[in-house]
């Protein structure tokens, strides 16, 4: 009876050690996500804003074009 005891706890114990690897490889994963939430989320502003440029500088154009063929 001792004996089964006695492998019940070291099975806690190996579990409870799992558990904790567990926890911290998806705390590792939580904090890569956010790293890289971060960056597409940057990568997104900065390309609407050189699109919103591009389109700017493309309506300009096209209004030049319209006064110069006059």
């Amino acid at each position: 009876m001792e004996a089964a005891v006695n492998t019940k706890a070291e099975q806690i114990k190996q579990l409870t050690q799992e558990i904790e690897q567990h926890q911290q490889q998806a705390a590792t994963l939580k904090k890569e996500i956010a790293e890289a939430t971060v960056k597409v989320e940057t990568t997104k502003h900065n390309f609407v804003a050189s699109y919103q440029q591009v389109a700017a500088q493309i309506a300009a154009d096209m209004e030049n074009i319209k006064q110069y063929l006059k």
